[in-house]
Parts: C-alpha cells; sequence; structure tokens
C-alpha cells in the first residue's frame, strides 16, 4: 500500500514537471496545465495555504468551481504550489482537476503580471469575440463558475448592466464594467500588472470577482454579504448597497434586470 501511494505521488510529480518543461517549449500550447477546484461544497471553499500542509496559515481562498488555477512547481506529497489572479500559495491537490480547455490562443499580458502565465485568461481577440457575442451570458456564466449561485450572478450581472448598460459595452475610458475611478482603477495595475486603459472584458471580470473575494481587497466583505443572499432581488439589492454604493434611485431597474438574467440564464424562475 505504501509503495502505491509513494508511486502516485512520484507519478503527479513527474506529470506536473513534465507538462511544465513542455509549456516552457511551447509557451502557446493546450498542453499548459490548467486547473479548476472540485469536490469542494457549494458554501464552503478551498483554502490556500502558505506552505504544503494543513498547519500552514491561510493566505487566500478559491471558492467551489474557481479555474485558472496554474501549478507552478513541484507538489510536495499531497500538496501543490499554485497561483490564482494575483495569490501564490499551496493547496491540497486532491481538490483540482484539470480544467476542460475550449481555445489554444493564449494572451501576451506585460511581464511580470500575475496573469504572465495563467493559461485560462483569453486573448484580446477572444475577449473581445465574446463581449460582443452575448455580453451578459458571458458575464452570468463567469461568476457562476467561480462558485456564486446563479441568483447571486444574476445580482451582479443585473448592476453592471445599470453601470454599463444592457450590452456591457462600456468602455474602460468610462470606467469600464463597473465604472470604477480612483484608487480601484490604480489598484488594478497592482492586481494584474498592466493598465485598466488595456483590461479585456474577462479581466474587469475577475477584477470583480478579486475584489468581492481576495483577502487584501477592501470589498471582501462584500462578497462575503452577497454569499447570503437567497434571491435575485437581495442579491441585486446587497451588491447595490456594499458595492455599487449608488443612491438607489436605479435599484428597483437593478432588480429587474437581475430577475430577467436568472430567468434567461438561470434555468429556472426568476425569484
Amino acid at each position: 500500500m505504501l509503495k502505491s501511494f509513494i508511486g502516485a505521488i512520484c507519478l503527479c510529480t513527474a506529470t506536473v514537471s513534465a507538462a511544465q518543461a513542455q509549456a516552457e517549449r511551447e509557451p502557446n500550447s493546450v498542453a499548459q496545465l490548467v486547473f479548476m477546484v472540485v469536490k469542494v461544497e457549494r458554501h464552503d471553499v478551498l483554502n490556500i495555504r502558505s506552505g504544503p500542509s494543513a498547519e500552514f496559515g491561510v493566505i487566500g481562498e478559491l471558492p467551489p468551481g474557481s479555474r485558472g488555477i496554474a501549478i507552478i512547481g513541484d507538489c510536495q506529497s499531497a500538496w501543490c504550489p499554485v497561483r490564482h489572479l494575483s495569490t501564490s500559495g499551496w493547496v491540497n491537490r486532491k481538490y483540482l482537476a484539470n480544467e476542460p480547455r475550449l481555445s489554444a490562443i493564449q494572451p501576451s499580458p506585460s511581464p511580470g503580471s500575475p496573469l504572465a502565465s495563467d493559461p485560462s485568461r483569453p486573448s484580446r481577440h477572444e475577449a473581445g469575440v465574446e463581449a460582443t457575442k452575448n455580453a451578459p451570458e458571458v458575464a452570468f456564466v463567469f461568476f457562476v463558475s467561480q462558485g456564486w449561485a446563479d441568483h447571486q450572478a444574476a445580482g451582479i450581472v443585473g448592476n453592471l448592466q445599470a453601470e454599463c448598460g444592457h450590452a456591457l459595452n462600456c468602455s474602460t475610458g468610462s470606467g469600464g464594467l463597473a465604472q470604477w475611478q480612483g484608487e480601484r482603477v490604480t489598484r488594478f495595475r497592482h492586481v494584474f500588472g498592466y493598465p485598466f486603459a488595456k483590461a479585456t472584458f474577462k479581466d474587469q471580470l475577475s477584477y470583480i470577482q478579486w475584489e468581492l473575494t481576495h483577502p487584501k481587497s477592501a470589498w471582501k466583505d462584500t462578497g462575503r454579504i452577497l454569499k447570503g443572499a437567497k434571491d435575485a432581488a437581495s442579491a441585486a439589492s446587497l451588491f447595490d448597497v456594499h458595492y455599487e454604493k449608488s443612491s438607489g434611485a436605479t435599484r428597483a431597474a437593478r432588480i429587474a434586470n437581475a430577475r430577467a438574467i436568472l430567468k434567461k440564464y438561470g434555468g429556472r424562475s426568476a425569484s
């Protein structure tokens, strides 16, 4: 039994190392390993720790279904070093599975960017295609993939429509999807490694997710509060109050947007 266990560990390490070596030789290859979170309950998270065991402190969290996770070194026993957006640390390998790949197109981010070797991030062309085809649906599917319930994802997207129009086609020059201003625009560069003016549609969705979930984000409490929303109306209201912080004059429209998004893309009756 011990020999089998050791053999499995060696095989995992050898597979990761071989894939990394190939990725270095072929930076645009679909052979690059990209992972997603599995086997984590809907209301739980996968902890990112500072070292390769449960004895190390928690430095980040990954909601169920999180994608775009890169293994950045050799695994040690059941633990692997990973990077997701701007967070790097160790996670238990049994909660990761290969992420399905839809395209081999890869971006060319700025040197030193936290996303510089993240194969899940779409190219400028991919992001443009996504945004022009059906941006609200793309946004809804993205947030569901990050672990949000359908009605919570609908609440987020309904607010973005109130900020950016129903097609979600406002430019980064006008503040982007969430109409970011000031320090939030500056912080984007610190997180992604390049100016907000170069942000793709997917980058902006990822930035919202970062703000809602990252331990160092000033809006992480909004994410925690949003997790308690039980329907599209409350999700839209909570996101408006705690994240967008609008005057409230358009709250009814935000709720109506969220209900429409949920009905159209959630596969259930609007709440």
